[in-house]
């Protein structure tokens, strides 16, 4: 026999085999199985497809379909447990073929930190942080935490604390001039100094929450990683204050540059000094958010006032928390029930509220902000509530506002969609 005729035996006989491996073409894909040795394969440009599938079959490969636009085979072995590198460097050898690479895996890359009570943390799945990590993990400029103060010392908050760099620690001056002496990490209107340490453990918790040390193989991860956080102690060591204190540490919060105030407390009468307060943050373009409070039935202030966000609390069957206040003042909700984080201690512990749903919205508009820092805080708004997901009655109510915080959404919209449309507001 010939050696061309040699060949037109083996064509022939290569060709049956793949016949009678069903060939598909390009017009009915099939998805090949993960881990099944398939290969993808560029072939020289004008080689007709039937010696495509005859080179393939010489490497012990099957046609599976041909990727458009940029030509490229995808091919499986006709035998199962085939060396994949010895396949491909058979193709590599041929003349006919451009190049040859291994079918790799692809997996989704939601970013997970090494903090190891991380697991218990279910509210971080539950609003998609993981997914929004691996687009944003913060902004640079503070979370204002107006509430007991924080544990200075806690090793999942002391690298996260806001640090005021015209300040000189300790030497009893106003460096600054900001009418603050002392006021390095924040200031502390309860004792007038500059050491807003937490006594009750309240503040510790709600600033873990939006922005505890992550990745530090220790204890929790907070939802904005590179966040730092103003510490403004307005609440004493029982958990209490007063309106004069509130006002001051809001307007404290917005003059050193705070784009962001969250409220996780609450009171029940009209303040005309803690509203004026508000009004002068909204004025300076920062972004308030508040607990909505616990119990009482009717939004509390300040969540209650015009332009602060109100946030309720839900559960981790993602409901409502049953004992969250409800009202036309809600806007948003998060989760708040049995919620780790960290104490005053150098530990952590569990705590449920709407005082800790409210650091979930302050991060992840946190997050958001770091992406599009030139967004106004009313655009932030419109991202966080029209990304929300509906957990209860269709459409806006006054348990859910707009629905529970939604970290991946929030951000996949400021990346990926947002373009500077009419913005929504805060409803009430």
């Amino acid at each position: 026999m010939t050696r061309s005729a040699l060949f037109v035996t083996l064509a022939a006989m290569l060709l049956s085999l793949w016949l009678a491996a069903g060939p598909t073409s390009a017009a009915t894909p099939e998805s090949a199985p993960l881990d099944d040795g398939s290969v993808l394969v560029r072939f020289v440009d004008g080689l007709p497809d039937e010696q495509v599938r005859i080179q393939l079959a010489a490497a012990g490969l099957r046609a599976v379909r041909r990727i458009p636009h940029i030509d490229v085979w995808v091919a499986q072995p006709l035998v199962a447990a085939t060396d994949t590198a010895a396949t491909l460097g058979q193709l590599d050898a041929s003349t006919a073929v451009l190049w040859a690479e291994e079918n790799g895996r692809v997996t989704a890359q939601d970013t997970l930190p090494d903090d190891p009570r991380y697991a218990e943390q279910w509210p971080l799945p539950l609003i998609g942080a993981p997914g929004a990590w691996d687009l944003a993990h913060g902004m640079t400029a503070p979370i204002a935490i107006v509430d007991s103060g924080l544990d200075l010392d806690h090793g999942d908050l002391q690298a996260k604390l806001w640090r005021n760099v015209d300040e000189v620690a300790n030497n009893g001056l106003d460096d600054d001039g900001n009418g603050y002496v002392d006021d390095v990490f924040g200031y502390d209107l309860v004792d007038g100094d500059g050491w807003p340490q937490d006594e009750y453990g309240h503040g510790s918790h709600v600033g873990s929450i939006a922005g505890a040390a992550a990745n530090n193989a220790l204890g929790v991860a907070g939802v904005a990683w590179d966040t730092p956080l103003m510490v403004v102690r307005v609440l004493n060591a029982t958990g209490e204050g007063n309106t004069a204190d509130l006002a001051e540490g809001i307007l404290y919060a917005a003059d050193q540059g705070a784009p962001i105030i969250n409220l996780s407390l609450g009171y029940p009468i009209p303040s005309s000094a803690v509203k004026a307060a508000v009004d002068y943050a909204l004025d300076q373009g920062c972004l308030l958010v508040a607990a909505v409070g616990n119990q009482d039935g009717t939004v509390r202030f300040p969540a209650k006032l015009d332009g602060v966000l109100g946030v309720s609390a839900t559960t981790s069957a993602d409901t409502v928390w049953d004992q969250s206040n409800q009202g036309p003042e809600v806007d948003l909700a998060a989760p708040g029930e049995a919620v780790l984080g960290c104490n005053h201690l150098g530990g952590w512990v569990l705590k449920t509220g709407t005082s800790m749903a409210a650091p979930h919205v302050s991060a992840v508009a946190a997050l958001v902000w770091g992406l599009r820092p030139e967004l106004s805080s009313a655009q932030v708004v419109d991202i966080l509530l029209s990304t929300a997901v509906d957990i209860g009655d269709e459409g806006a109510d006054e348990y859910s506002g707009a629905g529970r915080v939604s970290a991946v959404a929030a951000v996949e919209k400021a990346v990926c969609r947002y373009r500077h449309a009419l913005p929504l507001v805060a409803r009430h």
